[in-house]
């Protein structure tokens, strides 16, 4: 008698397996059957089990609940099924273990052995359910399958849990139908479509079912009972329709289904977009989590993926959708304790973004706010396109009301160049909010609040006000008592930095730095990308600053902390590429300080670091003997509306930068004209006008200009302002002075590691002082120093000389600029090609050259093209 008791009523619709039968047939022992829910390993092993040969063993059917899950309850219930089942008589030891006591795990697995043995024939016992089960059961059924070789164990599961130990494949050597198996070959569709009485004499349905479904049976024969219950022509477009549609998932995963664990445990995890199998457990409460995702992934309704969180899956694209379709219909406090629980893993995870588009779902502004706050490098700039889609589905009267969130999303829109007007006026309803709303709040609250204006301020090229609120912040900061400055700690890595630049830009470089070194002191726990933000400022300020030895320990100390070499712009890092250009500035190699400034050239129409970027980029091109292209360049920039707003000294450095590419360039007057916008207070106006006059041959002028120049700063303004004045003295034939003055410019320089300010005096000045120095042996000490100066390219040129060209020949002269031959100026001209040759030859004697391209670099040079 094949019969097995007990056995569940299969589905009108099943087919037979046949693969599947002749696996669990040619098992013995133990056959262990694992598949997620809705894999279709019940019913295989139900359409096997009725279907056997007469001959077969008996047996049966045990379906495992929470009243069956340890050893004693699960064994009685199997025993009740043989008596039931006439399977054991009231003689027989198997029978006594049902109707008497026993004492202890042990003593029950002793005497099932032997009672076993003693009923002597062929038996099958099948388990459904059996993840339920306590590990009890599991060492019985080892103990069993072991000692009994009539017995043929069938169980199944949706995890394997211990069943798929080592332990077990070496004692037993178990039959394994794994989540693969079970799924619905194509052959196996088309016997369900013929089944069914579909026709599909091509087979291309049954391909289609199997492509979209991956073979999973809940979807297999989902798709053809709606389609079935719609009442539409079955094939490929309309499978394809179904399966990408809502139909499959309302009526199915929406029905009955929904309420399983497995698939209710799958409905949740489709809120993420990718899962770890830590996050996927932590969304579910369940351990068995990842390996519904393995299911997925081998039915093809997902993959897995390396990352540097570990092994990653996402859902594939229309199983993900059906799922939140499902879970969109769920009540929303259910959904949002999901979204609150995703949210929380989320942050663990590190993934700031994603956790701020749950938190602002949720209308959780005061987390989203601090996620801002403590997490800003990720949002705003690693994620900026995410955060902006999150933030700008916000309803306006909201971001109005949550000055934070406002900001962040001006400054995301800042990033992006055909933002930048809605940038601004998210920045001001920012600044709005930020006022209105800094009234009763705790001295923590007001300095977030205040430098979170200063920001915007900044941002939204209100640099004078920013230095006024930023100031207003330093100070409450000062004012802070130790609980309340431990409350800021988590966050001071994203205020420090930018309390520092406010200050930076107003030309208080001292009081910056205390801010770029308090943020890159912050302690070991707390570098986070404030700290690398605090280490990139400190280094490009002393690299513009002319401090070159401690500039190049800091870009050391930044690259070895987490920053590799990087080809893109980024806010945090653009002072890291400022520092490592201005050092190549300062050994000559003048073409990689370019291709550093070019990293930055995607963010400079919005980026407010553009002045300094700029200015790298013309001591660049200076050095490379392109003043005039650096000059045409930085006008350019300087045009009004070209680039957010500058602060008045940051205008006047960079007219004194200007000036000095005009002088380079051979354009005195240009120069001038620039210059005459500003008084000489500012030491690089200063300097801009000691170098004209220098240029000019005034060098009256050039020493009325040191007289009464004002105090210089930074070591690297002291050298140029050392060497302005030698040089200066060296014409006026004070050798002593000049010596001074260079020598002070040396042992600044050398102490430094700067080389550059020699490069910006001319050539016959640089070898005078030179020259000097070495016939008095004062510098002897420095001669390796001495050696690399002269090395340095020279880029300005020197005083002018008096070339006298007759009106005819300048306007050849100019001409000779613009056509490319004699012929050519002659017929523009209207005169004959021999007049045009003869003046030609004239301009080349009086200017000392040879050919058209010398001739236009000396005109050039000698500001002739200013006339």
């Amino acid at each position: 008698m094949s019969e097995i008791y007990s056995l569940p009523r299969l589905p009108r619709t099943a087919v037979n397996r046949d693969r599947i039968s002749q696996i669990l047939s040619q098992g013995s022992g133990l056959t262990v059957v694992r598949g997620v829910t809705g894999s279709g390993k019940t019913t295989a092993v139900a359409h096997w089990a009725a279907s056997r040969p007469s001959e077969a063993p008996e047996g049966v059917w045990l379906s495992v609940d929470s009243d069956t899950t340890g050893s004693e309850t699960f064994w009685r219930a199997v025993l009740q099924l043989l008596s039931d089942a006439g399977i054991i008589g009231h003689s027989s030891l198997l029978h006594d273990l049902l109707v008497k006591p026993r004492d202890g795990g042990r003593m029950l697995r002793h005497e099932l052995i032997r009672a076993l043995a003693q009923h002597g024939r062929p038996l099958v016992l099948i388990a459904d359910n059996f993840h339920l089960c306590e590990q009890d059961v599991v060492d019985d059924i080892v103990a069993i399958v072991q000692a009994s070789p009539l017995i043929h164990i069938v169980v199944m599961t949706r995890a394997g849990g211990t069943l798929d130990s080592d332990r077990i494949d070496i004692a037993l050597s178990p039959t394994r139908i794994r989540n693969r198996d079970l799924l619905f070959t194509i052959p196996e569709i088309a016997d369900l479509l013929r089944h069914r009485g579909v026709a599909d004499a091509d087979g291309s349905i049954a391909a289609t079912i199997r492509e979209c479904s991956g073979g999973l049976a809940v979807v297999v024969t989902g798709v053809l009972v709606t389609l079935s219950q719609d009442d539409v022509a079955i094939d490929a477009d309309s499978v394809r329709q179904r399966i990408a549609g809502d139909g499959l998932f309302d009526h199915f995963w929406g029905g009955e289904l929904a309420r399983n664990r497995d698939v209710n445990h799958l409905i949740r995890l489709s809120i993420a977009e990718t899962l770890t199998p830590a996050l996927a457990i932590g969304l579910t409460g369940s351990a068995n989590a990842p390996t519904i995702l393995d299911f997925l992934a081998t039915a093809g309704l997902g993959s897995w993926q390396s990352s540097v969180d570990g092994p990653v899956f996402t859902i594939g694209r229309r199983l993900r959708d059906g799922l939140r379709r499902e879970l969109y219909t769920r009540p929303p406090e259910e959904l949002s304790r999901l979204r609150g629980d995703l949210m929380r893993c989320e942050l663990d995870r590190g993934h700031f973004s994603s956790a701020l588009g749950h938190a602002v779902a949720l209308g959780e502004f005061d987390v989203a706010s601090d996620i801002v706050i403590n997490h800003y490098a990720s949002v705003l700039s690693e994620h900026r396109a995410e955060t902006i889609a999150t933030l700008s589905a916000l309803p306006r009267r909201t971001i109005a009301r949550q000055p934070l969130l406002a900001m962040a999303l001006g400054v995301a829109l800042n990033g992006v160049e055909s933002q930048r007007e809605r940038a601004l006026e998210m920045l001001g309803i920012a600044i709005a909010a930020m006022r209105k709303n800094s009234g009763g709040l705790d001295p923590v609250r007001r300095v977030l609040l205040l430098n979170a204006e200063n920001v915007a301020l900044r941002i939204s090229g209100k640099p004078e006000q920013a230095v006024e609120v930023a100031d207003r912040a330093a100070r409450l900061l000062s004012e802070l008592a130790l609980d309340e400055r431990d409350r800021l700690e988590p966050i001071l890595g994203a205020m420090l930095p930018h309390l520092g630049l406010s200050f930076f830009y107003d030309a208080q470089e001292h009081r910056a730095m205390e801010f770029f070194e308090a943020s890159r002191m912050l302690p070991g726990a707390t570098r986070d990308p404030g700290h690398l933000h605090g280490l990139a400022l400190s280094a490009g300020a002393l690299a513009l600053a002319g401090d070159m030895t401690e500039a190049r320990w800091r870009v050391a100390e930044a690259r070895e902390e987490g920053w590799p070499s990087s080809n893109r712009f980024e806010y945090p890092e653009a002072f890291l590429h400022i520092a490592e250009a201005m050092l190549s500035v300062e050994t000559g190699d003048y073409a990689e300080a370019l291709t550093r400034v070019s990293l930055l050239s995607p963010g400079v129409d919005t980026t407010e670091h553009w002045p300094l970027f700029a200015h790298v980029q013309a001591m660049a091109l200076l050095g490379m003997g392109r003043p005039l292209e650096a000059a045409t360049a930085l006008e350019q920039a300087l045009r009004p509306g070209a680039r957010p707003a500058l602060m008045p000294v940051s205008r006047r450095r960079l007219d004194a930068v200007l000036s000095l590419l005009l002088i380079a360039a051979g354009q005195p007057r240009r120069a001038e004209s620039v210059l005459a916008q500003h008084d000489p207070d500012d030491s690089y106006v200063a300097n801009s006008f000691v170098r004209l006059h220098l240029a000019s041959g005034n060098v009256a002028a050039a020493q009325a200009v040191l007289d009464q120049g004002p105090p210089v700063g930074t070591p690297r303004r002291q050298a140029e302002t050392s060497l302005l004045k030698a040089s200066v003295a060296v014409r006026l034939g004070r050798d002593g002075t000049a010596l001074d003055h260079f020598e002070s410019a040396v042992l600044l320089m050398n102490d430094r590691g700067m080389r550059h300010p020699f490069a910006l005096l001319s050539e016959n000045l640089r070898s005078e002082l030179l020259a000097l120095a070495r016939r008095s042996g004062r510098l002897s000490r420095y001669e390796k120093l001495l050696d690399d100066l002269e090395a340095l390219p020279s880029v300005v040129p020197g005083a002018t000389k008096s070339v006298d060209l007759t009106e005819r020949e300048l306007v050849v002269l100019r001409e000779l600029g613009a056509r490319g031959s004699a012929a050519e100026i002659a017929a523009e001209l209207y005169v004959s090609v021999n007049t045009v040759k003869s003046q030609l030859r004239s301009i080349y004697r009086k200017l000392g050259v040879g050919s058209r391209d010398e001739a236009i670099r000396a005109a050039s040079r000698l500001g002739l093209y200013d006339r």
